[in-house]
């Protein structure tokens, strides 16, 4: 390993440290829309999850900009058999998160557990509602948080 001021540890962490700003305008530029292309949804909500593993300072903007919204993952597009069972732990997992941390809970603005999606032999739209395993599971969650009857 090579020492000296280039390869300091010190001078590494130092390197990462921003302006508060910096990081809230980057991750407000990259804020999904919800009601834009699910493509540009996906890659937006991916360039957030990294952002959030850069460090500390980007993880804290960047939680409370990740849980406002929550769409189940849309799988109308894949024959994967198994993306039922991953839409219902990717739902437990961001329910998990709201009940250790109510104040990520206390952004949440929008909440979609079932999924339009477009047939193109029929030219409609189509809704999948949400299975019931996800509808107990989001009441249970609802009730544990207090957030009032359902």
């Amino acid at each position: 390993m090579e020492t000296g001021p280039a390869h300091s540890p010190a001078l590494h962490r130092a390197s990462l440290s921003v302006p508060t700003e910096l990081p809230r305008m980057i991750c407000d530029h990259l804020d999904p829309d919800r009601d834009g292309d699910h493509h540009e949804y996906s890659k937006r909500k991916s360039a957030l999850v990294s952002l959030c593993r850069v460090n500390k300072q980007y993880c804290g903007v960047t939680q409370h900009i990740l849980h406002r919204t929550y769409i189940k993952p849309h799988s109308q597009f894949t024959s994967d058999w198994k993306a039922p069972q991953r839409s219902s732990l990717m739902l437990r997992l961001f329910l998990r998160t709201l009940l250790q941390r109510p104040d990520l809970a206390a952004r949440v603005q929008h909440v979609e557990l079932g999924t339009w999606w477009y047939d193109f032999e029929g030219w409609k739209y189509i809704w999948t509602p949400p299975s019931d395993d996800m509808l107990n599971m989001t009441k249970d969650a609802v009730a544990n948080m207090g957030w009032g009857p359902w």
